[in-house]
């Protein structure tokens, strides 16, 4: 795999704040359920589905996938970001537009969920415009950049759907090409990119040790992208899981032999994250050939559960790591206690995992008791963290 280059790396000012917008947006998943378990119990068509399923996918998602952008980029492809004072318009303008557009939704307010789509929709279309020029630069193709090309184009076609159907151009078509760009597309292609290189490093494997089916993973999720979107569902969705399924053997393989303790959390929570979006995949593909699962917990298993567990274990390496290169002589030891961190990994995945299970029983005291267990373990980690990097700022200046 290619060498990280962390002399590249923009300031932590700039991911560091998309980050703490998408733990923020986390943090509010399970108190909506808390106020109204009927979000977590009902299926997306309704407006209260609507607006819980973008709520993680807006307010959690996407915030934290863009900061991931703006470090992964220049660190792992070795190509700067063009004028990265940028981001922080852009993050304005995504916040901004997540806000009012959730705002609408729940108010059943059209000219606000238009207003707020489109918003959130040119913001990402600047984004797309930044990283599309760094990739430009490439001189050579890698895994994790053609992962992100391939998010890139998803992406593109996830910000021009939305803010089309958010003005009123509603067709079941153009809502499953949406569906499929957004999750298989963007959602996918960037854990796929961006594991190919972390999950190594990380795990300090040898490099001799590479991944072993290569290209084959992303290309599938890729293929299986375009044929969910075109409506080839059964056979668009089983070349997706199958690139899922691969992509997890290749992060087994380059885990399996890392130097690294195998049994610290952070390795742990990340394996458990993988498991379940491969378990939500093949649940997907299920429901594709008929098996007729509740959009609410494949959305909730796959869409929730596994992408924030995966965020709060990497975040515990990411954010030492990143103080690390910038502290001025400060141990970073002194700001991060990752094993009071760490303690509040088993809490989340309870809390989460209880929320996904309790959907689909379809009970409504599981639905409330597992999201306050989901959002005290996020308000610990915040907490946490949010101390951490206080005393890291104020070490630093």
């Amino acid at each position: 795999m290619q060498q990280l280059d962390f002399r590249a790396r923009p300031p932590s000012a700039l991911p560091v704040p998309f980050f703490a917008l998408g733990l923020a947006g986390l943090l509010a998943v399970p108190i909506a359920a808390v106020i109204d378990p009927a979000v977590a119990l009902h299926d997306h068509p309704a407006a209260a589905g609507v607006l819980f399923l973008h709520l993680i996918t807006l307010g959690f998602l996407a915030p934290v996938m863009l900061g991931a952008y703006y470090q992964l980029i220049p660190v792992v492809l070795h190509a700067p970001m063009p004028c990265p004072a940028l981001g922080r318009w852009i993050l304005a303008a995504l916040a901004a537009g997540v806000l009012v557009f959730l705002a609408g939704w729940g108010v059943r307010f059209p000219d606000a969920i238009a207003a707020g789509g489109t918003l959130a929709g040119l913001a990402l279309y600047a984004f797309i415009a930044q990283v599309g020029a760094a990739l430009a630069r490439l001189r050579r193709p890698t895994l994790p950049a053609a992962g992100f090309a391939g998010a890139l184009l998803a992406l593109a076609a996830v910000s021009l759907l939305g803010p089309l159907m958010a003005l009123g151009f509603v067709t079941r078509a153009l809502l499953v090409a949406h569906v499929s760009a957004a999750l298989a597309g963007w959602l996918l292609l960037t854990i796929l990119g961006a594991t190919y290189q972390l999950v190594p490093f990380f795990a300090a494997t040898p490099p001799a040790i590479g991944p072993r089916f290569g290209y084959g993973p992303i290309a599938l999720v890729a293929a299986g992208t375009l044929l969910l979107a075109f409506g080839a569902g059964p056979v668009g969705g089983a070349a997706a899981l199958l690139g899922v399924v691969l992509w997890a053997a290749d992060m087994a393989r380059l885990a399996g032999h890392g130097r690294q303790a195998r049994r610290e959390p952070v390795a742990r929570y990340t394996a458990l994250a993988i498991a379940l979006l491969v378990l939500a995949a093949a649940g997907a593909e299920a429901d594709l050939l008929g098996a007729a699962i509740p959009v609410r917990v494949l959305a909730l298993a796959g869409l929730l559960s596994a992408p924030a567990l995966l965020v709060m274990a990497q975040l515990q390496k990411i954010l030492p790591f990143l103080a690390a290169l910038e502290a001025r002589g400060v141990k970073t030891e002194q700001l991060f206690s990752r094993q009071t961190a760490d303690r509040v990994l088993p809490v989340a995945a309870l809390g989460f995992l209880g929320l996904a299970a309790a959907s689909t029983l379809a009970s409504q005291i599981g639905v409330r008791a597992a999201a306050i267990v989901a959002a005290a373990a996020v308000v610990a980690y915040l907490a946490i963290q949010g101390r951490a990097l206080r005393r890291f700022l104020s070490s630093a200046k």
